[in-house]
């Protein structure tokens, strides 16, 4: 392998060290960067030194540089009045790029039933017979609307959370009827605790919090790792809080983007972290006639700093490649599949009741289905 030197700073530093060692092309020797003990672990084997340093060791100058830095036209300039020649530098973007060519030559190697932009065909009848054939307790559900209206009034998106109505724009009525039915089916009552997960920006926690009196907690892998006041950053099926402490727990438009076994694994976290009769809202609940996944490779290296390679994916589904989602994964399950990975292995651990939100379409386009389970 050809040594190398990496210049930059925090995560970018980190994703171009884990593409280096998938590659095996290039191994990095020395590594400049403002945080660097925070990133030892990502980087066993690499000499951390300053920049100067650096620029004293006349190996390196015959080293490739890798300029891993958001601002790379800055430090790439550094690097030339530094004396080095324009042909040892490369930029991260281009060892990423290399790596989502690998992993996107092997992701469909591996999956079979790739095709671009599969319809999803969601038919409300036949899932809701689907279901009911399966053994699960579906719930017709109307949503009064003047409560609903209600429910906005008291929240006050507009005037309380600007950002947040800034940046779902586009989508704000969706999230704000998701908010709402969970509101509803979870009855949150005073001094409860409750735990909004893969929370990101939501600001339905402050809402509950307001609406409520209960104490929120926000989890995220995009926070900090541990428990840091409210916010917990952590993986969503190993959450560092003690068992029988939850009482309530949501997670709005995020339990389909969970990969691999990380979904069902978080119901087994649940059921830990939850007191005796503690509750579950996931809404939506991403159904669909038959099992299909879609994802969006342009972001399988972006999306969160946390991942580096495609997907794990079920092999059983039918896998979309479908950019217009952003996604690295969005899962629709069958009615069948909910039966095996669901109802199967949890039915005495919870009691599993689906909502159809039968004149949803007054208020959204789709979607009709919340789950809740509740700790028996």
């Amino acid at each position: 392998m050809t040594k190398c030197v990496v210049i930059g700073k925090g995560e970018v530093v980190n994703t171009v060290c884990k593409c280096l060692r998938e590659l095996e092309e290039y191994k990095p020797i020395y590594c400049v960067e403002d945080g660097a003990k925070n990133l030892e672990k990502e980087c066993n084997g690499i000499e951390f030194i300053t920049y100067e340093e650096l620029m004293a060791e006349d190996a390196v100058k015959t080293m490739k540089i890798i300029i891993a830095d958001d601002s790379q036209e800055q430090l790439y300039k550094r690097v030339l009045e530094s004396g080095y020649s324009k042909d040892n530098i490369i930029f991260a973007d281009d060892i990423i790029k290399e790596m989502f060519h690998k992993e996107y030559e092997a992701f469909c190697h591996k999956y079979e039933c790739i095709g671009k932009n599969i319809k999803i065909t969601v038919n409300d009848k036949k899932i809701t017979e689907d279901l009911i054939k399966y053994g699960f307790d579906v719930i017709k559900y109307h949503v009064d609307k003047n409560d609903y209206q209600c429910y906005l009034d008291q929240a006050n998106y507009e005037d309380r959370y600007p950002a947040y109505l800034n940046e779902f724009k586009e989508g704000l009525s969706a999230k704000t009827f998701q908010h709402y039915i969970s509101y509803k089916l979870l009855d949150m009552k005073k001094d409860d605790v409750y735990m909004d997960v893969a929370s990101s920006h939501s600001v339905f926690p402050y809402i509950a919090e307001k609406l409520c009196g209960i104490k929120a907690y926000k989890q995220d892998i995009s926070y900090k790792w541990g428990v840091n006041g409210n916010f917990i950053g952590s993986y969503a099926s190993s959450i560092p809080m003690p068992d029988n402490t939850v009482d309530y727990m949501t997670l709005h438009c995020s339990f389909e983007h969970f990969e691999g076994k990380e979904d069902f694994d978080f119901i087994k976290e649940a059921h830990r972290l939850l007191v005796g009769g503690g509750k579950v809202c996931i809404i939506p609940l991403y159904l669909a006639d038959e099992f299909v996944i879609m994802t969006s490779p342009k972001v399988w290296l972006n999306k969160y700093s946390v991942y580096i390679k495609a997907p794990e994916l079920d092999p059983r589904a039918k896998i979309s490649i479908n950019e217009t989602i952003c996604q690295r994964q969005s899962k629709h399950f069958s009615a069948k599949i909910l039966k095996d990975e669901l109802l199967n292995k949890f039915k005495d651990q919870f009691n599993i009741k689906i909502y159809y939100l039968e004149n949803f379409r007054e208020f959204v386009r789709d979607k009709p289905f919340a789950l809740i389970l509740e700790k028996i």
